[in-house]
């Protein structure tokens, strides 16, 4: 504070500020839930030290007398350490906003947690879940952000018990802050639920209910809030099926959305939801319908389901119709679809959706709408499906009753159908419609045996819709008729379809990025401990082992030099040596890439880059088909646009052939094959953040060229060491396909030139291997006896015999051109 203004800030003391007239004063300020602001000031005093100390007395007395809970803080007059309580008194000029982080760890030390055990246990929930949080600004939380996180672990799987402890440490983290924090209002997590968060569902156009069906296959614990059907029958069925109440239905939409829409500003009838399915009438875009589109009188329903969600805003919604409704008859009105769900602010996603490709041995293609609200920050990808695995003889039951059998009259109609082979078709029926389960309708499958020709069972029609047969002779033992089982199973969705789009949708809203830290090692994923940084993968030939008997051989006082590392392959020896300026090259136009993203990239951020690929693509240990497809678009991207997606690149090593194969092909494509059975992230990311940390933060300089060209001009020879690793000619490594041996010759040509000019280098290679020998090598280790120095290696890297024939049949080699 100024000497213009009333008061000027201590320089010495917190708090305590000096007015015009020479006399010092305390001020705190107090600022409460609801928002209000009060000022607490104390003063004229004759020294600012007297004001201080009366500062330290008023805190403590309200310590003392209120049992607040407290944070310390040194006085500094006389280095006492003062218990200062947590009451929402700020310093005046001190509410610059903090991140969750940062308040969590003020958490942990303050009052409010009550033991050692407490903080132990509130800091592995932390890093278990809050994490996500952590660098969220404090006074940007809302209700709807911890509404959110509950939602996220309630459809995760979560066990209540888990999910109490975590609401737990949110509200008192909460009650901490709207104590300390004069920013944030007092409000938030206050009405934190002490029940486990349940999936909150709105269910319109409902039928006899798929979606819900498929979250109970799912094993999600919903809460209904409300459906609606305006069909009675179906209304029914409904409750019977799915635990439901009549009371819970809105009836006729029309009315619902007027009155909803209607008083938007005012109370609304329908609770909040999390979720709304809509499957909206279709016959006047079915084929089979009016064909007037959305302007039609039962299709146009859709707006109607639009106006609830435009009111409500809920996270997601799910809606599905037959496949004509992408066709050029309707384009206009998909695209009005579009609109509204944009200005709606949401993210829109479709695709038409066959439910053969999701185990379900029905020839049923619908379009699947998929809405996900913007702030949700999640892209939504619809499953890829799979080859159908099963016939739909397999589920015709043996014997049914005989109302399914067809009449003689009824047999020659069938008979003489157009569709007569698809109708007796044992593979896959066709799409099931409402006209099906009495035989008197001609244009579905049919069963023929010994009995006779008939239809679909009501049972039979329930499983090839995705419920059980058994629900199916529920509805039956209730009075259902099969004419009005068969007309409500055709209006209804496929479950299996639906189902795997929900748990695409959920998988993708719970996502959890991995915790970015390193410094744990699981039982099941440990290595090798050591002192050095490990490659990014264990590529062959990468120099882990031999660092102990390398960097021992090196110059002394190479911190003070320029290092070069001529051939890095995965960069080892780089990443693991000082030196004033370290140059990596390789020829590998991938790897080099991978470095220069690592290094113009935080770690964090690398790491979230490289596991969003593994989720995009649903990579792992045991999916050939899911890495093909990331390896193809990988290449066409590679191929067609700029940037450098080092991170796609990086994913694809880890869930190649043993976790490190780099391979291209002549067109430069990468084709590494994949790796089955062999990735395991948790072994990656720890050998991803040491690594990535290192060349973010470090003096590296990155090379793609020949090693003869790849040396800088402006190194002093006297001040560069070269280290040389290149491909070994009598290995079989599958980049030493690329190192003839004239490339062996010039090397060695290059290095007695380099020696020459001054530089001091060394060289990592076999003279021997499984029987063969390198006999350039030999006669060029011959040529320059008493000139350079050989150094044989133990070939587990226990210890370096130097001069001293290795043996084995494997000889490994350290030349120099220099001896310390």
């Amino acid at each position: 504070m100024g000497e213009n203004k009333r008061y000027k800030k201590s320089e010495k003391y917190k708090g305590v500020y000096q007015s015009k007239d020479g006399s010092w004063f305390y001020r705190i300020k107090k600022t409460f839930s609801d928002g209000r602001v009060e000022y607490y000031q104390q003063g004229n005093c004759q020294s600012e030290l007297e004001a201080h100390k009366e500062r330290i007395s008023f805190l403590r007395e309200i310590a003392y007398n209120a049992n607040y809970p407290c944070y310390q803080e040194e006085d500094i007059s006389t280095g006492e350490i003062v218990n200062v309580p947590v009451i929402g008194f700020h310093e005046f000029g001190t509410c610059e906003s903090k991140s969750f982080q940062e308040v969590f760890q003020e958490f942990l030390s303050s009052g409010f947690v009550e033991s050692e055990s407490s903080q132990k246990k509130y800091q592995a929930l932390y890093n278990a879940q809050l994490y996500v949080w952590a660098d969220k600004e404090i006074h940007t939380f809302k209700n709807t952000d911890i509404d959110l996180f509950m939602l996220k672990l309630s459809i995760g799987g979560y066990k209540a018990s888990y999910q109490a402890s975590i609401r737990k440490l949110i509200k008192k983290i909460f009650e901490y802050v709207s104590l300390t924090d004069p920013m944030v209002p007092g409000d938030i997590a206050v009405g934190i639920s002490t029940q486990p968060y349940k999936l909150r569902v709105l269910s319109l156009f409902s039928g006899i209910g798929a979606p819900e069906q498929a979250l109970t296959d799912m094993g999600i614990d919903y809460e209904l809030v409300n459906f609606c059907e305006i069909d009675k029958k179906a209304a029914k069925a409904y409750c019977l099926l799915h635990g439901a109440k009549l009371e819970q239905n809105l009836g006729d939409i029309t009315k619902i959305s007027d009155k909803i829409y209607a008083h938007r500003i005012g109370k609304i009838e329908i609770p909040d939801f999390d979720i709304m399915f809509f499957g909206f009438p279709c016959q006047d875009i079915s084929k089979s319908g009016k064909q007037k589109g959305l302007s039609g009188k039962r299709s146009k329903l859709f707006f109607d389901a639009m106006r609830i969600a435009y009111v409500k805003k809920p996270k997601l919604l799910i809606a599905e119709n037959v496949s004509n409704l992408v066709s050029n008859k309707f384009r206009d009105d998909f695209w009005r679809i579009i609109e509204e769900f944009e200005d709606s602010g949401y993210k829109y996603y479709n695709r038409k959706v066959n439910a053969k490709r999701f185990g379900l041995p029905q020839n049923r293609n619908r379009v699947f709408m998929v809405l996900v609200r913007e702030d949700l920050g999640i892209d939504f990808e619809f499953p890829k499906g799979f080859p159908l695995d099963i016939k739909a003889e397999d589920w015709f039951e043996p014997v049914v009753d005989d109302e399914y059998y067809a009449t003689p009259e009824q047999l020659e109609l069938i008979r003489t159908t157009k569709n007569r082979k698809s109708n007796f078709n044992r593979d896959c029926i066709t799409c099931i419609t409402t006209g099906w389960g009495t035989p008197s309708y001609t244009q579905q499958t049919f069963v023929e045996d010994e009995k006779g020709v008939r239809c679909l069972s009501s049972e039979e029609l329930m499983r090839f819709q995705g419920f059980t047969k058994e629900q199916g002779k529920m509805l039956r033992d209730a009075g259902f008729s099969k004419n009005q089982v068969g007309h409500m199973v055709g209006n209804s969705i496929a479950v299996p379809a639906i189902k795997a789009i929900l748990e695409s949708l959920f998988s993708q809203l719970c996502k959890v990025k991995q915790p970015i830290r390193y410094n744990y090692i699981t039982d099941d994923a440990k290595e090798k401990e050591s002192k050095y940084i490990q490659p990014l993968f264990a590529y062959m030939g990468n120099k882990s082992k031999l660092l102990d008997s390398l960097i021992p051989l090196m110059p002394k006082d190479l911190s003070n030099m320029n290092f070069v590392d001529l051939f890095a392959g995965v960069a080892t020896v780089a990443i693991n040596v000082n030196a004033k300026r370290i140059l990596i090259n390789d020829v590998s136009e991938f790897l080099i890439g991978i470095y220069k993203g690592l290094s113009d990239t935080p770690p964090e951020k690398g790491w979230r880059q490289v596991c969003d690929i593994v989720d995009k693509y649903h990579l792992d240990a045991d999916s050939p088909e899911y890495y093909d497809q990331c390896r193809i678009e990988y290449n066409i991207q590679k191929a067609n646009y700029t940037g450098n997606p080092w991170y796609w690149g990086l994913a694809l090593v880890y869930h190649s052939f043993n976790r490190n194969t780099v391979k291209h092909s002549q067109l430069g494509n990468f084709n590494s094959s994949y790796g089955h059975q062999k990735c395991d992230m948790r072994i990656a990311q720890q050998r991803f953040f040491p690594f990535a940390e290192k060349i973010y933060n470090g003096n590296y300089e990155l090379s793609n060229q020949d090693f003869r060209v790849a040396i800088p001009e402006d190194m002093n020879p006297k001040e560069t060491f070269i280290y040389v690793d290149p491909p070994y000619r009598i290995t079989t490594a599958t980049y030493n396909e690329i190192w003839p041996d004239e490339q062996e010759i010039a090397l060695y040509d290059f290095l007695d030139q380099c020696h020459e000019r001054g530089f001091k280098w060394m060289l990592s290679n076999v003279t021997e291997n499984k029987n063969q020998k390198n006999d350039i090598l030999i006669d060029w280790i011959a040529k320059h006896q008493g000139e350079y120095h050989v150094y044989y290696l133990d070939r587990n890297y226990n210890s370096c015999s130097y001069n001293s024939r290795g043996t084995g049949k494997t000889v490994e080699v350290l030349i120099t051109n220099y001896q310390e």
